[in-house]
């Protein structure tokens, strides 16, 4: 029927496979990106993010209201300003918000609140150059895409221009040390933006 036929499909796009999480290979697979982060963050993190499949499947949880996830309208860049509420509301905790690029291109004036206001949090961009959800939806329905995928401006000089301290990861082996000289700046009430090269096309 057509729910066995959904499984199938999603079996054959690896949306059952786990194992990807220990996959160190390049370009960073976004599962293995969310199983080192784990491992740095403190678990009582407040974790602020939109519509991240590899975030809601492969990211775990240990403490009640320590993620703030969008799914039911599934809003594009609501991340950041869950963040910045979340520091507001919590100054003690450590409070990351996660986007990918194209929510994070839509919604990324709102650093300027970091600097005027002096919230810090850590940002993290999940950067492919591709609407992820809607790229598989139309994949999965059309077999091909349309008008899913973007170039970036430099999110280096982008960070800069907010005054903002930041960092790219790009290898894999470098996401734990990366994120954790980040803490290290964020413990100095310094926001950081992380741009984070990941692979694209693929199925979460």
């Amino acid at each position: 029927d057509k729910r066995k036929e959904e499984i199938s499909y999603f079996k054959s796009k690896g949306f059952f496979n786990y194992d990807v999480m220990e996959d160190k290979s390049f370009p960073i697979k976004p599962q293995f990106f969310f199983s080192e982060l784990r491992k740095v963050l403190p678990n009582n993190s407040i974790i602020c993010t939109e519509s991240i499949y590899w975030m809601q499947k492969y990211f775990k949880v240990y403490e009640p209201r320590s993620q703030i996830v969008c799914t039911g309208l599934a809003p594009i860049g609501a991340s950041l300003s869950e963040a910045f509420g979340a520091k507001l509301a919590k100054p003690n905790l450590l409070v990351v918000s996660i986007q990918g690029d194209g929510g994070f291109n839509m919604i990324f004036n709102e650093l300027l609140i970091s600097e005027l206001y002096k919230i810090p949090i850590l940002v993290i961009v999940l950067n492919n150059g591709i609407f992820g959800p809607v790229y598989n939806s139309q994949m999965k329905k059309y077999n091909k895409s349309f008008m899913t995928k973007f170039n970036n401006p430099n999110y280096s000089f982008l960070a800069k221009s907010f005054n903002l301290k930041n960092k790219t990861i790009k290898n894999p082996n470098s996401i734990i040390k990366t994120i954790t000289d980040s803490l290290e700046l964020i413990r100095e009430g310094k926001s950081v933006l992380i741009n984070v090269q990941v692979a694209n096309e693929l199925w979460p």
